[in-house]
């Protein structure tokens, strides 16, 4: 996965915005502030009201108890002067009756009671004290009266009442009046303003725009729509620039992502902080372990310090960067990488920019070209050397031959001709092992029985190992056919039997072929990868060392050999595992020290019901009476040759120059009925001899022998106008075979 950290802040702790303190509303401000107001000027219009409202009631209700006095004095006077007594009782009684009088005494003129109404409380009445007099002359007696003051104060505190109720109402009505007014033309717009803000502050510049206001407010909201028209540009130009932006980096990530190998950046001071996500698979760790570390952190240890040199000394350079290979170590093991690394500045940070790609799968190629140019060596050395081996072979092979028709049998002359002529054949199939290793010996794949070339297989084998080594065979008859090259499967035989004789060459033991149909189900084949169906079953056995476990994986390996040199190339198992997998089969090896081996070799069986038949020895050849050319550069071959041919009955002429044949006039050529010449000779080959002879006499039948050749074999010979091909080692039996089959067709 991807990690991306800001070049400028790496390791900072980003700061984000503190929460908002809840403010007041405005309009509660102003509410709470003119409730105030009201407040206090209630207060103070209600304390001046109660100082009115006292001062005129303390006056009329002074102004009562005078008059009053004045007249119950006036009274009480008249009444005390007539000595009257209970008149005078009956009006004190009277006077008592008023709710604002408690009580009446009267005092003679020595202050002696003589009437008394009413009650005298000390608290909540008013004492007045009047002296009473006659016309302003006589002293007739004294008055004392006490009035309730109860009165006055309740209908001073129902005054103040109504006034606070009046300043209450008044207040309230004024409070309401101002908050509508106030919410009205200065709270609405203030709250629209306030909500138009949020939708910018959380992306949205879509709103309406305010209109319609007081100046005041007017004048703040067309600032506030100038400011939200420039933010809404803004804002859109600024979703554009992210938008691309965001593609770039989009971009960019699915190139870091899709990059063949590793990618990473490194921050000095600060390690590692980014890189792709194979670096994060290959180097088995989590993020949080990857960051931070060098980049040198993965290079072997037994390179780093040598690979720091080489970063210090790229770096130095103008191009400040360089390629090297290292080996880094991951989770799966070491791994070889091309390493490109970059150094730039960012942000005033030197950074590193390295990448990586992956030479494993190089490294194998690599190898397998090496092995593919020694293939293709030995291929070219191969075909250099086929011709002249094969021709070297001929001869030796001919003579045995002839030698083996001549003596007797059961003698120990005709016992070494035997070998000699077998030594002669397996050469033979030395040549052709060598030239289909390097893809030069053409392959026939044909319906055959396995049968027939195991026998002949074993039996070059029983004449070649020594006698301490015992020879065991089981063979079923009815095993079916199988689609391949008889030559190959010839060498799988031998080359299976000669590992096994070498693994007994010292101890001796027992060698077993086994050759049998097996039928391989869906899970077994699935094991083997082979298709269920028959297959023919060949397994060869020894009791010989074995093989050491730690080999077993690298057996089939091309040049891979435990055996001593001059014993053995590397090619024989990897040659015979080759052939079976072109024949759709497999081959399995067991085996354990000290306990021999035993290799199995699968072969599909073919579906065609009847075989191509397979040569073997001692078949009746086949014979002639006519006149052959016969054209070779190797005196040996052409006399060995001649033996043969002359040995079946025909009149054989042999010339060593092919210029020499190509003189030859019509007249003369028609004393021949068969040519057969080699491929390669000095001044002419065989193809363009071939062509100088039709020239004069077409129906003239060609038949053209090699050791080994580039431009002919067996399926273009007829773009060639020749009738037959015959490859160097040839049988007496093939050849006469052949020439027998071209003379009749003629």
């Amino acid at each position: 996965m991807t990690r991306v950290f800001p070049m400028g802040a790496m390791g900072a702790k980003p700061l984000g915005p503190r929460p908002a303190k809840r403010r007041p509303s405005l309009l509660r401000t102003l509410m709470v502030q003119i409730g105030l107001v009201l407040v206090a000027g209630g207060i103070l219009i209600n304390s001046a009201f109660f100082v009115f409202a006292y001062n005129v009631g303390k006056r009329d209700f002074d102004s009562y108890m005078a008059l009053s006095t004045q007249q119950m004095a006036d009274t009480f006077t008249h009444q005390l002067w007539l000595f009257d007594l209970a008149t005078t009782r009956r009006f004190c009684h009277m006077a008592v009756d008023s709710v604002n009088i408690a009580g009446i005494r009267l005092y003679d003129h020595n202050q002696k009671i003589i009437a008394e109404s009413g009650t005298f409380p000390d608290k909540g009445t008013i004492t007045i004290f009047r002296t009473l007099t006659y016309q302003d002359q006589t002293l007739v007696g004294y008055m004392e009266i006490r009035f309730v003051n109860t009165l006055f104060e309740q209908h001073l505190l129902i005054t103040v009442l109504a006034a606070c109720c009046m300043v209450l109402f008044t207040a309230v009505s004024s409070f309401t009046l101002i908050f509508l007014v106030l919410n009205r033309h200065l709270t609405r717009p203030l709250k629209q303003l306030h909500q138009e803000m949020h939708q910018m502050t959380s992306g949205s510049f879509s709103g309406s725009e305010m209109t319609g206001q007081k100046a005041e407010i007017q004048g703040l909201v067309n600032g506030f729509n100038q400011m939200a028209r420039a933010l809404a540009a803004r804002e859109q130009s600024k979703q554009q620039a992210e938008q691309r932006l965001s593609e770039e980096k989009a971009v960019m990530e699915a190139i870091i992502q899709t990059l063949p190998g590793i990618f990473v950046v490194h921050v000095q001071g600060q390690g590692l902080v980014r890189w792709n996500d194979n670096f994060e698979v290959m180097s088995g760790l989590p993020s949080d372990q990857i960051r931070g570390k060098a980049i040198t952190h993965w290079i072997d240890p037994a390179e780093r310090e040598g690979i720091v040199e080489k970063l210090a000394a790229a770096f130095n350079t103008e191009a400040s960067g360089g390629e090297f290979e290292a080996e880094l170590c991951f989770k799966a093991g070491k791994v070889p990488y091309l390493i490109s690394v970059r150094q730039c500045r960012i942000q005033g940070q030197k950074v590193t920019i390295g990448m990586g790609i992956d030479l494993t799968e190089r490294k194998s190629l690599e190898v397998s070209l090496r092995r593919a140019q020694k293939m293709e060596s030995i291929g070219t050395l191969a075909g250099g050397i086929a011709h002249d081996f094969n021709n070297i072979i001929f001869p030796m092979m001919g003579y045995a031959e002839l030698l083996r028709e001549d003596l007797p049998d059961k003698s120990f002359q005709k016992e070494a001709v035997e070998a000699i002529y077998r030594a002669s054949v397996r050469a033979g199939a030395l040549v052709r092992q060598i030239l289909s290793l390097s893809r030069q010996q053409e392959e026939a794949f044909i319906p055959l029985k396995v049968q027939p070339i195991l026998k002949e297989a074993v039996g070059l084998l029983e004449a070649c190992i020594p006698r301490t080594i015992r020879i065991q065979k089981t063979i079923d008859s009815d095993c079916g056919l199988v689609v391949a090259d008889p030559t190959q499967v010839h060498q799988i035989i031998m080359n299976l039997g000669t590992n096994a004789y070498h693994a007994m060459e010292k101890t001796g033991g027992i060698l077993s072929f086994s050759l049998q149909t097996v039928e391989i189900g869906p899970d077994q084949g699935a094991s083997l990868t082979l298709c269920p169906g028959a297959h023919v079953l060949l397994k060869v056995k020894d009791t010989g060392v074995g093989i050491d476990p730690a080999h077993i994986d690298r057996i089939f390996d091309p040049y891979f050999t435990t055996k001593l040199p001059g014993r053995g190339t590397g090619l024989g198992l990897s040659i015979v595992q080759g052939i079976v997998r072109r024949c759709r089969g497999e081959i399995c090896l067991q085996s354990r020290p000290g306990q021999g081996t035993e290799v199995s070799v699968y072969l599909p069986v073919a579906e065609t019901p009847e075989a191509l038949p397979v040569e073997e020895s001692g078949q009746d050849v086949l014979a002639g009476k006519e006149s052959v050319l016969l054209l070779d550069d190797e005196a040996a071959i052409l006399s060995v040759v001649s033996a043969i041919l002359s040995r079946l009955g025909y009149r054989v002429t042999t010339m060593q120059d092919p210029l020499k044949a190509a003189r030859l006039t019509s007249e003369e050529l028609a004393a021949f009925d068969l040519v057969i010449t080699d491929m390669t000779m000095p001044g002419m080959t065989g193809i363009q001899l071939n062509g100088r002879l039709k020239a004069l006499r077409p129906e003239l039948p060609v038949i053209l022998c090699s050791g080994f050749s580039h431009e002919i074999n067996g399926e273009n010979i007829a773009e060639v106008n020749i009738q037959a091909y015959l490859e160097k080692p040839v049988q007496k039996q093939m050849l006469a075979k052949v020439i027998r089959r071209v003379l009749d067709e003629a």
